[in-house]
């Protein structure tokens, strides 16, 4: 019996993906603790999302300026469609984060995925829902029920921006697609 070798394509193709998620993971809870944390010693949410927007625009330009490319003015246009999505998500982000805890955030952000259905089901080739995506759906909507349930009244504000937030990201996603 031959034993695999190592360091073979599909190890290095699961070691890319392994650290690649990993990535994705790390980059996503720091940015949403920092967030956190510099939403409540800086008041001004509206000027902090555009001074992080304003950032990444700097750092895009300056260290990636060769590889963006602009097709043509309806790709201008079709891409212009998607930035009131993704501001306004950035925007109800920090708005949740300022008026309630972080799981709040997370927790109501995994509703996304049944709006996202309902509006894909009228694309051209909706997704194909099974037992188990609805079975996994409504566990995730009565883990929420049972959360909201449970929270001080003080962070329903929290809830508004939050339910927004995922309606935006829904928005965002949908048009991306």
């Amino acid at each position: 019996m031959a034993s695999p070798r190592v360091g073979s394509r599909g190890d290095k193709e699961a070691s890319e993906i392994l650290l690649s998620v990993s990535s994705w993971c790390l980059c996503s809870v720091g940015m949403m603790v920092f967030n956190k944390l510099s939403v409540v010693h800086f008041p001004a949410v509206c000027f902090l999302v555009a001074l992080q927007m304003a950032f990444c625009c700097v750092a895009l330009l300056c260290f990636a300026w060769r590889w963006i490319h602009i097709g043509s003015i309806r790709d201008v246009l079709r891409w212009s469609m998607v930035t009131p999505f993704f501001s306004g998500m950035l925007l109800t982000s920090m708005l949740a984060l300022k008026n309630a805890p972080m799981s709040l955030v997370v927790v109501l952000r995994c509703l996304s995925p049944v709006a996202g259905l309902v509006v894909e089901s009228f694309y051209p080739r909706p997704i194909q829902v099974n037992a188990g995506m609805l079975g996994s759906i409504f566990l995730m909507l009565a883990g929420s029920t049972l959360y909201a349930s449970r929270m001080p009244h003080q962070h329903f504000v929290g809830v508004g921006w939050a339910l927004l937030n995922a309606a935006l990201a829904v928005g965002d996603r949908l048009l991306q697609r």
